[in-house]
């Protein structure tokens, strides 16, 4: 709806209140600076559709060479990187813990608890762990992998003591979620902040450009003068 929004508004508004403005003779600095951006709206607009399609393509090209470091960097993205890790992960073990509960073995678990979920970087990790696993290596020390927050090895060493490791995994996949939707709402909360003051600041911008010339006629014709 958004870019629905500023595609009639480059393409439509601007343009026609450009082209009422132009006739005025003496124009602020503000809406000079109005009808120059009207002018150029559409090779600017041209010249940031290529600018993103070609970010997009060396995105993609990225992705397909080296699709663990992508994953890697882009976990890395303020805000949005977290909630996505999260997100991934939280399906992880809840996966995981579903199959232990049902009496899957352990190695049989974490590989199925992966299916669907088509994350090379989680592939990897959930590759190293298995391995780990059947080398005699304990559960909660295969976990202490970069991938996994210090808490996942904490909750295995504590469903081993216990013997609830599916209980123990459980949990952290609800606070894996938890933590994912606060850093949702914090990234919604700050967009629409970012949103409304840019709009607020446009339609201030727009009036004071067309008003003013608007004034200054008024103003030249004015008998009082």
């Amino acid at each position: 709806l958004g870019v629905v929004i500023g595609a009639f508004f480059t393409f439509v508004v601007l343009p026609r209140i450009t082209q009422a403005l132009a006739g005025l003779t003496t124009l602020p600095p503000v809406t000079q600076f109005l009808i120059g951006a009207g002018a150029r709206a559409g090779p600017l607009a041209a010249l940031a559709g290529l600018a993103s399609g070609g970010g997009l393509a060396a995105a993609l090209v990225w992705y397909r060479a080296n699709p663990v470091g992508f994953w890697h960097s882009a976990w890395r993205v303020p805000l949005l990187g977290p909630a996505m890790k999260q997100g991934l992960l939280a399906r992880y073990f809840n996966n995981l813990s579903t199959f232990l509960r049902n009496g899957f073995p352990l190695l049989e678990a974490l590989d199925s608890a992966r299916r669907g979920l088509r994350n090379p970087a989680l592939d990897r990790a959930v590759d190293k762990v298995r391995a780990d696993v059947t080398a005699g290596v304990g559960l909660p020390q295969a976990l202490a992998h970069p991938i996994f927050p210090p808490m996942t090895r904490l909750a295995a060493e504590r469903g081993e003591e216990t013997g609830h490791t599916a209980k123990y995994l459980g949990d952290l996949s609800r606070l894996l979620y938890r933590q994912m939707v606060t850093q949702v709402q914090r990234l919604a909360t700050g967009i629409e902040r970012v949103l409304l003051f840019a709009v607020a600041g446009f339609i201030v911008f727009l009036a004071v450009a067309f008003l003013l010339p608007i004034y200054g006629s008024l103003q030249d014709i004015s008998p009082y003068r």
